[in-house]
């Protein structure tokens, strides 16, 4: 018997992937009010399973960017739950934090290349 995280996979007796474990978290989270997805002629089923494909390979990476609010929020707390390290952030937050390092990284050059040149 493998115990996963989390008290809802206690007891299971095959192995939970990390795909199974991020497809049941979205799609409880689909179910409650505050995340819930409405279905309708814009927002139709597979755009529910593009955001958890998308969820789900954002989880292999650094940042999981995204300009839908619910899927971010939804993705925040999968990750939260199982304990993945990625980052989720807006378009303009990444723009931002992307920019900043690079800023950052010119001012320290700069500065070392003043301090070295005195």
């Amino acid at each position: 018997m493998i115990q996963a995280s989390g008290d809802l996979f206690l007891n299971v007796k095959e192995e939970i992937t990390i795909y199974d474990k991020i497809f049941f978290s979205m799609r409880n989270l689909d179910l409650v009010t505050g995340y819930k997805e409405q279905i309708n002629e814009k927002n139709k089923p597979s755009n529910l399973n593009r955001d958890m494909l998308h969820v789900l390979f954002g989880s292999k990476a650094r940042f999981f960017v995204s300009n839908d609010v619910k899927t971010r929020k939804k993705a925040k707390i999968t990750y939260r739950a199982l304990n993945i390290k990625t980052k989720v952030l807006s378009l303009e937050e990444f723009i931002y934090i992307s920019f900043l390092k690079k800023i950052n990284n010119i001012v320290k050059k700069l500065y070392l290349f003043y301090t070295i040149k005195r």
